[in-house]
């Protein structure tokens, strides 16, 4: 009876994940892993665990700690619990490959590079949606290669599905729904019969999952409108854009503040001499950029201002309303500092070589930074002691995700010519279709970022276990092609 129990391969990888997941908790917990290679990490244990929403987060991450609440409100159970969901969907991945590529040193190789990185584990040891962010990612990522080795009904049902939920933990999950299309388009040659009912199993679950989510916030919240986090995000782009001023603009006084503010902001952005100082300013000079509209005193009163004249307390049109008014007059300028972002985040912008933190602390003792007002002021010294703590990596961390961006490039192009020549596209090989879809999911997802929000390691770091999968992918199609010669 034991060894039919051992023998299930449910319980062998449910009690593997349950080992991995208490290594990690061990090494957070007693603070095994240096700050210096992990980050600070927040081991508090009175934090509140109760049901929160509201301020335009997804219902996702609530639902999730609710949920294991109903067990114990302990937040190390918690944590245990997005560990081991951490840990599980890793161990679900590395058997999805296997399955697809026969390979188990590729399997364990892939599984490794993503629990070893604790730049990205730490998020699942933390109160924060990441920690069900990125094991939805995961859990997605081996459920598109179980689609594309075992093409059916059930597994698209379930993806679609997945693929809502992380919708519903984080808007930008949103990313994957065009991920769901490209899906159905490259497997249309074996649904032609039945195209309407895979059409229907693709969408109908993800917009069912999206939906309720939207009415359930509402609900909790008692509101008829939904504020989005958008509404900042975008408003924290019109500073840097606002060459013209808006003709006859609805918010006069927010409208001109905002250009005042962007004269400052330009002026230092134009008065760095490198690319990654430019964008290091593009991403923090905003008072924390993208939160203007909620950090910048100045900024937040005006929006109250109309907001009480319009007996409207819902900010987003206000927020919105500007940005779209300066985008009707800076368009070209709004699609530079989306290219800008895009290039920076394959730069990695938000980490500074040791060469750039050293101007940079020069920059603190000139005359333009001293004339900066003090609305604005960033903590640019607290900025420079927490990018001293990466410049030893900076260069290599570079390097790797220019080769990322060489990679995932020459894999679609490749890929996609083989796929456009086969005469009997139904025959397409799994592995072909994935380094179709994962490479252009990536670019997608960080395009996406680029044109709502600024570089951040942190969106990156979410995406770690897709990039990783792309070079196993890579790895094992080097290997099958020597084969073959």
């Amino acid at each position: 009876m034991i060894k039919n129990i051992l023998n299930n391969w449910h319980i062998k990888y449910i009690f593997l994940s349950v080992v991995l997941s208490l290594l990690l908790f061990s090494s957070y917990y007693y603070q095994l892993i240096p700050v210096s290679i992990a980050g600070s990490i927040d081991i508090d244990i009175t934090k509140d665990m109760g049901f929160r929403s509201g301020g335009g987060r997804s219902l996702g991450y609530p639902y999730f700690m609710h949920f294991v609440s109903l067990f114990s409100d302990n937040i190390l159970i918690l944590r245990f619990s997005q560990l081991f969901l951490f840990s599980l969907s890793i161990v679900i991945l590395s058997r999805e490959f296997y399955l697809l590529t026969k390979s188990k040193v590729a399997s364990y190789l892939l599984g490794a590079s993503i629990f070893l990185n604790v730049k990205v584990s730490k998020y699942c040891f933390a109160i924060t949606e990441e920690a069900l962010f990125i094991p939805l990612i995961i859990i997605i990522t081996s459920l598109i290669i179980r689609v594309c080795r075992k093409f059916n009904i059930e597994n698209v049902i379930l993806l679609s599905l997945m693929v809502g939920l992380l919708a519903s933990t984080r808007p930008i999950g949103l990313v994957f729904f065009p991920v769901l299309l490209i899906i159905f388009l490259l497997n249309l040659p074996k649904i032609r019969e039945n195209f309407f009912l895979y059409l229907g199993v693709f969408i109908v679950p993800f917009i069912i999952l999206v939906v309720s989510e939207n009415y359930l916030y509402l609900f909790h919240e008692k509101s008829d409108y939904r504020t989005r986090t958008i509404g900042v995000n975008l408003i924290g782009k019109t500073p840097q854009m606002a060459i013209n001023k808006p003709k006859n603009s609805h918010y006069p006084s927010l409208s001109n503040l905002i250009y005042d503010k962007g004269l400052v902001i330009r002026k230092i952005i134009d008065s760095q001499d490198s690319f990654a100082l430019k964008q290091y300013f593009r991403n923090v000079l905003a008072v924390e950029y993208h939160d203007l509209g909620t950090m910048d005193e100045d900024i937040r009163n005006e929006i109250g201002k109309y907001s009480k004249e319009q007996k409207n307390n819902n900010r987003d049109e206000i927020t919105q309303g500007v940005f779209v008014e300066y985008l009707h007059e800076n368009l070209d300028k709004y699609f530079q500092i989306t290219i800008f972002n895009y290039i920076a985040n394959w730069h990695l912008s938000e980490i500074l070589t040791e060469g750039n933190l050293y101007k940079l602390e020069g920059f603190t003792s000139s005359k333009l930074y001293k004339s900066i007002p003090k609305s604005m002021d960033i903590g640019l010294n607290d900025h420079i002691k927490t990018l001293a703590r990466h410049t030893k990596y900076a260069v290599y961390a570079k390097i790797f995700m220019i080769a990322t961006f060489v990679v995932t490039i020459v894999m679609l192009v490749l890929s996609l010519f083989n796929f456009i020549k086969l005469d009997d596209k139904s025959k397409a090989q799994p592995i072909d279709l994935l380094l179709i879809i994962f490479p252009l999911s990536l670019h997608g997802y960080l395009l996406a970022i680029s044109l709502i929000i600024n570089v951040q390691m942190r969106f990156i770091l979410t995406f770690w276990p897709v990039i990783m999968l792309i070079f196993a992918l890579v790895l094992v199609k080097t290997i099958e092609l020597k084969k073959a010669q």
